[in-house]
């Protein structure tokens, strides 16, 4: 039980990590555009 419950708690980081990244991955994209 503990070790799936770490699991998970990894994949939620890492799942949230994916997001953030995403967001700046766009954002530095839309200000090579701009240049």
């Amino acid at each position: 039980m503990m070790k799936m419950t770490m699991t998970m708690m990894k994949r939620k980081r890492l799942l949230r990590m994916m997001k953030r990244t995403k967001r700046q991955v766009k954002a530095a994209m839309k200000l090579e555009k701009v240049e």
